[in-house]
């Protein structure tokens, strides 16, 4: 047995000399059967079921040096032996546990699970370093489920959901880590770490195996060094294995994190990461730069930031440049605070890309019609018997005709034509089989362009107390897009802005409002504009128990092509509320409205009230859309939902209505009654719950409905028992019914665990009944041992 070969390590704990920690043990069996069975008219019984046996042992132990001080030591080893017995379309039986059934599939494997970590300190020598190991192997269960005709109540006992089919697959997964330290005005850090996978699965084609991580730094009180970082990633294909090395270097610590260098008000930041990666054969670089510095002064601060970057994507095959310059000035005081940012970018991108293919001679004679842009070449290949005569006067390129005239092509023979920017025209064949000619073409699909950006924020907050606030942001966006290559003309010198502007002022004297806030948008992109005005206010008065205030808002959107489009709408806000009462009414109307395309008109009603124990909420809304005369759109909703919380009673009633293209109604209602039990805490110990729930739609012209009736009971007198039973009916509107039953029992404590589930589901589709069965059992024991001291 597999936990044999572990024995040992166990040994090894119970024989150390245990102070100033702790040796737990927990050994023990579990067996969990399962039995399935379904019975359909005109047809055999067909059984299904499965019995799992488990030996487990889980061990933890811990050791503490000098209280801490020096260290500890921590392992844990948890270790699981499994025997299954599965039976397909033969009657289940119980076995004695570890045995196998001449009836059934015996099948026998095991888990566990091994972590253990040293840590270890030497404060003299201001050195601390720790090893850390762990293996793994998790089983992955298969299992079949069953009962998937009545949704409602089946998630109450997990254990039914289904039958443990098969052990074979499994996870593996280990792990090693060294880390070592030295601290002082001179910081040393080294670490690797190193990651392997095994994954026994069907549905797995391309996964990692194996991940590694080195990292080596060095440091000068915390303010200049260097780090060095490698990561290693293989794959069971080796098809997108890589290798990561990234250099960082400056004000950074040992761990690669940047520091500031600090004169008086005077702080600086500056770092470089070079990284090199090579993924599938291939390097990729990747550079980075930062310089930064602030100037803080009192109430006044200033900041200045270069960045660099330089990137080559490993995925999409493109080189980006991008310089960044950026100021941001700040000013902070009690009641006024005020910014401005002004950021410069600037970005080259080049993207290689070639585009190849073989075409027949019609083929390519329906791309050259269209012209092919950029510089490559197409070859043209006789792989026929015979000669082939052929007259290019008729092709163009790079603009200019050929002048190629008459080519001759015998058997194997091959001709090249080049082109530089593009070629067109049209092939002719004068003699022979154009079926014998293979046309092999190549092309530069590639561009590059600058993309020049600049950006400028500004605002201001002022607050006097909290009477009178104003808020003020600007922004001005602006990118210029230049080609600088781009033989196959996808993209043009564009140009593109935006100006924004947020102005925010509120008013509050004493207990009245008067907020106003104005937001304005301007986007001028592709020749043509975006202009977008919007006005909110809030007027009227509020207090702790009341509020009284009208919410206002205006849109107007305007897109340069004659189809504007505005809306407002007004909301009242009332409320009134007290220590055992609350009242909040929202009436609200809507109008939208977008030149030559619709009209909508929308109004809505939303009433709720609290009332100590009980809670009253009313939605109603109506939206008219009127689409130029021509088709008028009405959608309803109407909601009510009454709810009563009180101790021993929990009442929900639902009712909710959408018309739209047809009518659906919703119904549901549910009751708890609860019982509570006060000791050794005030708990629920008894629940009964009642529920109902319709569907109602015409969507076929005529009413039709779905049905839930669902009955639960839960009964908990200790934190050890607990019982469960749940019936639950359906009957839907193809006349189909279905009646589920499930119950179960349990009874566990720290040492012994016994539950007992059964399943129950009777239904009729189609005219076919179909009766399905299943019975849950678990029985587990187990023993612990727990010795701990201190020293």
């Amino acid at each position: 047995m597999f936990i044999r070969k572990y024995l040992f390590i166990l040994f090894f704990v119970f024989s150390y000399n245990v102070y100033a920690g702790y040796l737990s043990l927990n050994t023990g069996v579990e067996t969990q059967f399962k039995s399935y069975s379904r019975s359909e008219d005109n047809s055999s019984k067909y059984y299904e079921g499965s019995q799992v046996d488990k030996l487990f042992l889980n061990t933890d132990y811990k050791r503490d040096f000098l209280r801490g001080r020096l260290g500890s030591l921590r392992l844990n080893l948890n270790l699981d032996q499994y025997n299954m017995n599965y039976f397909e379309n033969v009657k289940p039986k119980v076995s004695f546990p570890f045995t196998s059934n001449s009836d059934a599939k015996n099948t026998e494997d095991f888990d566990y699970s091994l972590n253990g970590k040293l840590n270890f300190r030497i404060p003299k020598k201001n050195i601390e370093f720790y090893v850390e190991y762990s293996d793994n192997k998790a089983l992955d269960v298969n299992s079949e489920k069953y009962f998937n005709s009545l949704p409602k109540i089946k998630a109450d006992i997990s254990e039914l959901e289904g039958i443990n089919t098969s052990l074979s697959n499994y996870n593996r997964n280990k792990m090693q880590n060294y880390y070592f330290y030295k601290y002082g005005k001179i910081n040393f850090m080294a670490n690797y770490t190193e990651y392997s996978y095994k994954k026994i699965l069907e549905t797995d084609s391309n996964y990692l195996t194996k991940e590694a991580h080195k990292k080596v730094g060095i440091d000068i009180k915390n303010l200049v060094g260097f780090n060095y970082k490698q990561e290693i990633k293989e794959f069971n294909l080796g098809e997108e294995n890589s290798d990561k090395k990234t250099y960082t270097f400056g004000l950074v610590d040992s761990f690669g994190f940047p520091t500031l260098l600090k004169f008086k008000n005077l702080k600086i930041e500056g770092f470089g990461k070079l990284t090199d990666e090579d993924y599938k054969g291939n390097i990729y670089n990747n550079r980075y730069y930062k310089l930064s510095t602030n100037i803080t002064e009192g109430k006044h601060s200033v900041t200045g930031t270069y960045t660099y970057e330089y990137n080559e994507d490993k995925y999409i095959n493109d080189i980006s440049t991008t310089h960044n310059i950026s100021g941001n000035y700040d000013y902070s005081s009690k009641d006024f605070d005020f910014y401005t940012n002004i950021i410069l970018t600037k970005e080259n991108l080049k993207v290689a890309s070639i585009d190849e293919g073989i075409f027949s001679y019609n083929e390519l004679n329906t791309i050259l019609s269209n012209g092919i842009y950029g510089s490559g070449y197409i070859l043209i290949k006789n792989i026929g018997s015979n000669a082939v005569t052929l007259d290019l006067s008729g092709v163009i390129i790079d603009g200019e005709n050929s002048s190629l005239g008459i080519v001759i092509l015998n058997p194997v023979d091959t001709y090249l034509l080049n082109f530089n920017e593009s070629i067109e025209g049209q092939l002719s064949v004068l003699t022979g089989d154009s079926n014998d000619l293979t046309l092999s073409v190549q092309r530069d699909a590639g561009y590059e362009y600058n993309k020049n950006k600049y950006e400028i924020r500004s605002g201001y907050y002022l607050k006097y107390f909290e009477t009178i606030k104003s808020k003020l942001d600007i922004e001005y966006y602006e990118t210029e897009k230049n080609k600088v290559y781009d033989p196959s003309n996808r993209f043009k010198d564009e140009k593109e802005s935006r100006f924004s502007l947020d102005k925010l002022f509120e008013i509050r004297p004493y207990n009245l409002i008067f907020d106003k806030e104005f937001r304005y948008e301007r986007r001028d992109e592709y020749s043509s504009y975006t202009e977008k005005y919007h006005v909110i206010s809030k007027d009227g008065y509020f207090t702790l128990n009341k509020k009284f205030y009208l919410e206002s808002n205006y849109k107007k959107d305007r897109f340069g092509n004659s189809q504007d489009k505005v809306f407002y709408s007004f909301l009242l806000n009332m409320e009134i509320k007290d220590k055992n009462y609350k009242i909040s009414f929202y009436p609200k109307k809507e109008y939208e409205k977008q030149k030559n395309i619709y009209k909508k008109n929308t109004t809505i009603y939303d009433l709720k009230i609290k009332y100590k124990y009980h809670n009253l909420m009313t939605y109603y809304k109506e939206e008219k859309t009127d689409y130029q005369g021509i088709i008028t759109k009405v959608d309803r909703e109407k909601r009510v939902n009454y709810q009563l919380n009180a101790r021993n009673i929990l009442l929900d009633l639902k009712y909710r209505e959408n018309d739209r293209d047809y009518k659906l109604q919703l119904y549901n209602a549910n009751l708890k009654l609860i019982k509570y039990r006060s000791f050794p805490v005030v708990k629920p110990y008894a629940i009964l719950e009642l529920g109902f729930e319709r569907e109602r739609d015409n969507s076929i012209g005529e009413f039709k409905k779905d049905d839930y009736i669902i009955v639960k009971v839960s009964y908990t007198p200790t934190d050890r028992l607990t019982a469960i039973f749940a019936f639950e009916k359906q009957i839907d509107r193809e006349k189909n019914k279905g009646l589920d039953y499930e119950c179960a029992v349990s009874y566990k404590t720290r040492v012994f665990k016994m539950a007992l589930g059964y399943r129950k589901n009777n239904t009729i589709m189609d005219g076919v009944r179909r009766v399905e069965h299943e019975v849950y059992f678990e029985l587990r024991k187990n023993f612990g041992f727990y010795y701990g001291t201190r020293s």
